[in-house]
């Protein structure tokens, strides 16, 4: 019985995440911009339980890392999306 409520909880959480929409381009330009500034003028501790609540998981290896998360973009909430360094060059190791 345990096995067939988390089998209907995981097909519920499918169903919710399909039903998504992607944000469009513009949405994740405009969602960066504020996002940055809204960033810039926060403290340590503030800046700390944000990310605490976005980063699901992280993962490293020696030449990479990898950061899963989920940032909620909805009209109601007027949040929009954007990565400004998703196609940058990696750093330099030493």
């Amino acid at each position: 019985m345990a096995y067939e409520s988390q089998i209907l909880k995981s097909e519920q959480e499918q169903r919710e995440v399909q039903s998504m929409p992607l944000p469009d381009p513009d949405e994740i330009t405009s969602f960066a911009k504020t996002a940055a500034a809204t960033l810039y003028g926060l403290n340590f501790v503030t800046k700390k339980a944000i990310i605490g609540n976005v980063v699901e998981r992280v993962v490293g290896t020696r030449e990479q890392l990898q950061i899963y998360g989920f940032i909620p973009v909805t009209p109601e909430t007027n949040v929009n999306v954007c990565s400004n360094d998703r196609h940058r060059w990696p750093p330099e190791r030493r």
